[in-house]
């Protein structure tokens, strides 16, 4: 069995938690009845729409595209798992997200890992977020006998620096998401309108600081090697509901590879049970 590093669990359930509650209504107390008052010029306006909207679920896949170089992480448990650079295309991220509960299971596929020289397999994962814990397992596809790593949520998220809300906090608002934004260097521009799955939705484009994040991968990975070239995140909000409706994020680096990662959201506020595995399931 190979583990998934710790570092990249939290950073995976955590983002996709923050996400969720971003996501989540910040108008409960007026029941949401009331359609927000958008600026189609706004970038913010837009996102605050998004953070003002009711949702109470939704179905997320990822498809992966690129090459990620092992290189680059030299010295690490990652790269030391690795005979050589890993093929992203055709990996996928599929599963559910109980925004109310703050509860996540996701399921990873990669067709082609260089485990042993000259031989690539493939390999699974699953992700269960629920009751502030992780459970996750990662190993060759079919192969029996995986069980699940337990570990506290909140505690592996803050080592990266990533808050995680509990079920019942309150809401993101559209305040703090502008102050995050803010803080963090980030500037969203709207570039247009554009059709996603038939219907009309705004495209947002995010510049990055690129610095910044040079400075905490070096950081988190302990050493220089892991330096981004380019970076851009794209999101997709349907005009009609103000929804989230596609997200895209390019990475270009010489020492890192060249990868490509397509999110579709859709299902939204269908019933999600998620539950911890078994304890047979889990290992001690």
């Amino acid at each position: 069995m190979t583990r998934l590093p710790r570092t990249a669990v939290a950073v995976l359930a955590g983002l996709v938690l923050v996400t969720a509650a971003a996501c989540n209504s910040s108008s409960t107390s007026n029941g949401g009845s009331a359609a927000p008052s958008v600026n189609p010029n706004d970038p913010n306006s837009i996102i605050s729409a998004v953070a003002e909207s009711q949702i109470k679920s939704f179905h997320i896949k990822v498809a992966a595209s690129g090459t990620f170089k092992s290189a680059s992480l030299s010295g690490s448990s990652i790269a030391g798992a690795l005979s050589g650079d890993l093929k992203l295309d055709g990996a996928s991220l599929e599963g559910d997200v109980d925004v109310t509960n703050k509860a996540v299971h996701l399921t990873v596929s990669l067709p082609a890992v260089p485990i042993v020289a000259f031989v690539s397999v493939p390999m699974s994962g699953d992700i269960i977020v629920v009751d502030n814990a992780v459970y996750y397992k990662f190993g060759v596809t079919g192969l029996p006998g995986t069980k699940y790593t337990k570990s506290d949520l909140a505690g592996l998220a803050g080592r990266v620096g990533i808050s995680v809300p509990a079920a019942g906090s309150s809401p993101i608002t559209p305040q703090s998401l502008k102050s995050a934004m803010a803080k963090a260097g980030v500037t969203p521009n709207v570039v247009g309108v554009e059709q996603i799955g038939g219907q009309d939705a705004y495209r947002i484009s995010f510049l990055l600081p690129l610095d910044l994040i040079n400075a905490l991968l070096g950081a988190e990975v302990g050493g220089a090697s892991m330096k981004i070239d380019s970076m851009s995140i794209d999101v997709w909000v349907y005009k009609n509901g103000y929804r989230p409706a596609k997200a895209e994020f390019k990475e270009g680096s010489a020492a890192v590879g060249d990868i490509d990662l397509t999110a579709t959201i859709s299902d939204y506020d269908k019933s999600v049970t998620v539950t911890a595995p078994a304890a047979g399931d889990i290992a001690q």
